[in-house]
């Protein structure tokens, strides 16, 4: 008993990183959080937004996501939970990255999903994959987004070392309000 809560704490340890990051990215002062208010405004970017595990591939135009992706992250973590294949689980412990991009359009259906980067087992991709399909409808983006869809990547990290996971990085730097997609 004690192995399978050594971990669901990793786990949720790789997790807490995607959601404290995606939350430090928000402004706890403007933030809608659950109460469904409207989305602040932050400056565009025209590079990825990483926070932590999550790259926001979109450009935001200026709309504060931080609520939002903590959102999706929460219940697509939840979802995946329940699917992590018992290789990655004690006393196997199969490490892994996988990497999964794909679309939220505007009514929060997921479009497009696609591996960008495999873990070489198909059991931890499999996971990786449902815990996002299952996710499937997030709630619809913020109506201050005016674009058809958000682009993101998530990672998966099973069983990883501390340097297997990204660090913190700083905010994007502004940019102009005319950014091509």
């Amino acid at each position: 008993m004690s192995i399978q809560r050594n971990i669901t704490t990793l786990a949720a340890l790789v997790l807490a990183v995607q959601l404290s990051s995606a939350q430090q990215a928000s402004h706890p002062s403007s933030s809608p959080a659950d109460s469904g208010e409207s989305a602040s405004r932050v400056p565009a970017t025209t590079t990825a937004q990483v926070k932590g595990n999550l790259e926001v591939l979109s450009d935001t135009q200026g709309v504060d996501f931080g609520p939002y992706l903590s959102k999706v992250l929460r219940v697509v973590r939840e979802n995946w939970y329940l699917v992590i294949p018992d290789s990655a689980k004690p006393p196997l412990l199969k490490r892994g990255k996988v990497s999964i991009q794909f679309v939220i359009v505007s009514d929060g259906k997921v479009a497009g999903m696609q591996y960008t980067q495999s873990s070489g087992d198909i059991a931890l991709d499999r996971a990786a994959w449902a815990g996002i399909a299952a996710s499937d409808p997030f709630a619809p983006l913020p109506k201050e987004y005016h674009a058809p869809y958000l682009a993101l990547r998530l990672h998966f990290y099973y069983n990883p070392l501390k340097s297997d996971l990204p660090e913190q990085q700083p905010a994007a730097s502004p940019a102009p309000t005319s950014v091509e997609h």
